[in-house]
């Protein structure tokens, strides 16, 4: 469970530390399926579907990990 902070899971007696990650992928359904896949792991995920996008969403908020397409069309 991601707590109020949004950083930390529980398991049993150990706590996961869990990232705050951009994902920035151009084609909608590959975005879905990754923001769902890092989601069910506990982790905290924003998406941005450009790199405009992407930067807004970083100026706003750092995250601990930009997680990107490596070819996208901007």
């Amino acid at each position: 469970r991601v707590h109020s902070d949004g950083r930390s899971v529980g398991r049993g007696e150990g706590r996961l530390t869990v990232a705050r990650l951009l994902l920035v992928e151009d084609e909608a359904v590959l975005r879905l399926t990754f923001e769902r896949f890092l989601r069910d792991e506990g982790h905290a995920v924003r998406t941005a579907g450009d790199c405009a996008s992407a930067i807004a969403a970083l100026d706003e908020e750092p995250a601990d990990a930009v997680v990107c397409d490596i070819v996208l069309p901007d």
